[in-house]
């Protein structure tokens, strides 16, 4: 554990009671009680600290570690958020993606911490990090399972706002995955949501909306459709879903008609 680490909790605790100005008494019992704080994490942070570098580690050493470090960020910052508490926590956001990374070396058959990992990467607005452990999941298991290509489409489209890249995902997922409901579902709405996107910053930009704006272009989701009834026509309740999301928004409603046929 560096100085660096060291010196910043105790700034941090020291930050507490000029911020508050507490009486002797006060500070005296407060001192005490973050000295004691003060300790517990050094202990427990050393403690984490070997049991992910013992020969015999389990997943769970990392996930245990990643949690404490965590719900040490969260109580920092409902203390006291100065510039020391910032670098703790920027400290411990790059110790966690650390123990994700090193964590899939040893366990990286497990979807779960795939998605764990991206999820803390998109809460702290890594999206060049995001796309990277994407593509590396799926390398990986995107042969197996179609939910994560579904998981990755929503993340594109959604959190990267990167319509090109969502349908590179889904054109891919679809190629495996060729008889999956849900992903045809999903690329089937990637492609209003980008509409509607697009419509919103036609708006935004306080022009008009002619009619034959891109923004109205449905026909990438018309091709979605008629390949879903090429593949799998029978599912007739994947159909119903795609009507009923194309009634939802007015520059659909002729796709709707024609999914209704």
């Amino acid at each position: 554990m560096s100085i660096e680490y060291l010196l910043l909790l105790i700034n941090i605790i020291l930050g507490i009671y000029y911020k508050y100005k507490l009486c002797v008494s006060t500070y005296v019992y407060s001192l005490c009680y973050h000295t004691f704080i003060y300790s517990y994490i050094v202990y427990q942070r050393e403690s984490y600290e070997s049991r992910v570098m013992r020969r015999n580690r389990k997943k769970s050493d990392f996930t245990n570690f990643i949690s404490f470090l965590r719900s040490v960020n969260k109580e920092v910052k409902k203390v006291n958020l100065d510039s020391n508490s910032l670098k703790l926590i920027n400290l411990h956001n790059n110790r966690i993606i650390l123990l994700y990374r090193a964590a899939l070396k040893y366990f990286d058959y497990d979807l779960s911490l795939w998605t764990k990992y991206i999820e803390f990467l998109m809460k702290y607005k890594n999206p060049t990090r995001v796309q990277n452990v994407i593509n590396h999941a799926l390398l990986l298991h995107g042969n197996i399972s179609d939910s994560l290509y579904i998981y990755a489409v929503k993340i594109e489209i959604e959190f990267l706002k990167n319509i090109q890249k969502a349908r590179e995902i889904y054109a891919s997922g679809l190629e495996v995955h060729k008889y999956s409901s849900n992903l045809y579902f999903e690329a089937f709405k990637c492609e209003l949501t980008n509409s509607k996107m697009l419509i919103q910053e036609v708006f935004n930009s306080g022009k008009e909306l002619v009619s034959n704006d891109p923004a109205l272009d449905v026909s990438v989701a018309k091709v979605i459709f008629e390949s879903a009834v090429q593949n799998i026509k029978e599912d007739t309740d994947l159909f119903f879903q795609m009507y009923n999301a194309a009634t939802q928004y007015n520059f659909s409603l002729d796709l709707s008609k024609e999914i209704k046929k």
